[in-house]
């Protein structure tokens, strides 16, 4: 949307985090399940925090808010970069550790 790009860019940012989340999340927990990872709970609170962001997201733009919906997309990749170098970096080296690949 950035660069002049309508409402139905938006939709695909949003349907592209949609479909990752389908299957980051189950994957990641499905894995943390399996080789007993300590913080799995609390690494499952962190994805309920990024699909209930992302719904409230998808909540916005059909609602007719698509600036809103930008500004809540761009505070999200924020959060993601976080997640990612903070919880799944740690799940990362547990697994690592356990000799998963």
């Amino acid at each position: 949307m950035a660069v002049g790009q309508d409402a139905a860019g938006l939709q695909q940012i949003i349907q592209d985090l949609a479909d990752f989340a389908k299957c980051h999340c189950p994957t990641e927990e499905q894995l943390m399940e399996s080789h007993g990872y300590p913080l799995r709970e609390m690494h499952i609170m962190e994805h309920q925090k990024f699909l209930a962001r992302l719904s409230e997201i998808e909540r916005v733009a059909a609602e007719g808010h698509p600036a809103a919906a930008l500004q809540m997309l761009s505070r999200l990749r924020g959060w993601l970069d976080s997640h990612m170098a903070e919880w799944d970096a740690k799940l990362g080296q547990f697994l690592n550790s356990h000799g998963v690949e």
